[in-house]
């Protein structure tokens, strides 16, 4: 790189090149294999074990509500304390529970409202939603939605992870200058100092640089085979 007297390190600014974009290139092969190998590791969980790591509170009730929507009062159909219709010959069952995460409610899922004043909804029905209930529906829904996941992870770890390789690639510098008489030498001779020269930078950039640097590296994407190594 220059110095504070504007002369040229060609050499340097070259090296520099090189070991940077060396570096740069290295550090993200690491990376790619550091994922790699965590989403082999993920795809060895059991459901439990996912779902305790992966599965959050905010994207249950996200879920939750993706699949029943929300209720004027901003709640979800299915939390504990919402109204709730048996299945019968009469009535389909509402909120349709075993349509949309297949659980059958039974003894101990709803319960008798304490009231039964018109205002609180008894009119839709007797019934509301117990709270082992509404956890019964939320573990069946964060149970199906990590078991999907997890199922497209082991089958996208056995066809292989796709991984980027280097191919090939160049690496140009370029120096602009002019020679310059300095100080003179002990023996009588004079110096001569190279110069950087301004150039002009890329559209939208001003350098005051006289080095340039192009770099074209070809990559190629591989599946690497259904291992954790």
């Amino acid at each position: 790189m220059p110095g504070t007297d504007g002369e040229i390190a060609i050499t340097s600014f070259t090296a520099a090149m090189l070991t940077q974009t060396f570096e740069g290139l290295i550090q993200a092969l690491v990376t790619q294999r550091e994922r790699n190998a965590e989403l082999f590791r993920e795809s060895g969980l059991s459901l439990e074990e996912f779902i305790m790591e992966y599965v959050t509170a905010e994207m249950a009730r996200d879920e939750l509500e993706a699949r029943f929507g929300k209720t004027e009062g901003g709640e979800i159909p299915v939390d504990a304390g919402q109204p709730y219709v048996p299945p019968s010959p009469i009535a389909e069952e509402e909120p349709p529970v075993y349509k949309l995460c297949g659980v059958e409610l039974g003894t101990g899922d709803f319960v008798f409202r304490r009231t039964g004043r018109p205002e609180e909804g008894y009119e839709v029905s007797p019934f509301v939603i117990s709270a082992t209930g509404a956890r019964r529906i939320a573990d069946a829904v964060v149970s199906q939605l990590a078991s999907a996941t997890l199922e497209k992870l082991r089958m996208l770890v056995k066809l292989g992870l796709p991984e980027i390789k280097v191919d090939s690639g160049r690496i140009l510098t370029k120096a602009s200058f002019r020679m310059d008489s300095g100080a003179q030498n002990s023996d009588g001779t004079e110096q001569m100092l190279i110069r950087a020269l301004n150039m002009s930078g890329p559209e939208g950039f001003k350098s005051r640089l006289g080095m340039s640097g192009e770099m074209e590296i070809k990559f190629s994407v591989v599946r690497s085979e259904s291992s954790g190594e």
